[in-house]
This record gives C-alpha cells, sequence and structure tokens, in this order.
C-alpha cells in the first residue's frame, strides 16, 4: 500500500478508527457498533488534519475518554507500535517453527477445496 503521506494517513486511521473491523474512532465508544442504536459521534477531516498539523501529542488535544480511545486504536490499527512485544514474540515463533515442515500436504488441500488462485502461488506458501 503507498500513500503520499503515510504518517498522517496512520494518524487520520488511528482517529477515525477502522468500522470494517470494528474500530470506533476516538471519539466514540467500545461497544458502538455493538449496540443497536448506537453511533459514531462524527469526526471532521477538518479537525483531524488540524490536530495533525498542530505538531501536538494526542495527550495534548484529547480529554482523558478521547486519549484512551486513542491508545485503544493504536494497539488495533498500529502494526508497528501497537502490537505488544510479546505477541510479536510469539507470532514470530510460531512462524519459525513452521519453516522446516512437510509441506507435501499443500497440493492436495488445494485441489480437494479448488482453491485455484492459491494454487498460482504455491510455492509461497
Amino acid at each position: 500500500m503507498t500513500h503520499d503521506d503515510p504518517k498522517y494517513y496512520l494518524h487520520e486511521h488511528i482517529l477515525r478508527g477502522d468500522t470494517g473491523d470494528g474500530v470506533p474512532n476516538i471519539l466514540s465508544q467500545d461497544d458502538v457498533f455493538m449496540e443497536d442504536g448506537l453511533r459514531q459521534k462524527p469526526l471532521s477531516k477538518k479537525k483531524i488534519r488540524a490536530w495533525y498539523d498542530s505538531k501536538l501529542k494526542p495527550i495534548d488535544y484529547c480529554n482523558r475518554e478521547m486519549h484512551r480511545n486513542y491508545l485503544r486504536n493504536v494497539q488495533l490499527i498500529d502494526l508497528i507500535t501497537g502490537i505488544p512485544s510479546w505477541v510479536s514474540e510469539s507470532i514470530m515463533k510460531e512462524y519459525q517453527g513452521q519453516l522446516h515442515k512437510d509441506r507435501g500436504k499443500i497440493f492436495n488441500y488445494f485441489v480437494k477445496n479448488k482453491l485455484s488462485k492459491l494454487m498460482e502461488v504455491i510455492d509461497e506458501f
């Protein structure tokens, strides 16, 4: 994925949340997508840009609840700083444990389940 200003994109994504993944914006409570009748509080592009351009840290422009929600969104959206080290280490350990395992069953699995798109890149598994 490319963007003209990746830092701004991440800033905006954290503030706006990600409705597709069930992450609300920083103005909205955690369960806004789970409760019927609840809606996110609107967060304008103008406000997001102003906060970004101010160069202030979120703690400086957020109230207590917004800052809590900001930290929630960092953990759920920012794949660089948001993932706790113990989770990253666990992922890497599992991944490295699979490196030298027999991959012979993959082809049969792909054929059985008609995964033709994946068959095109089977060498990546």
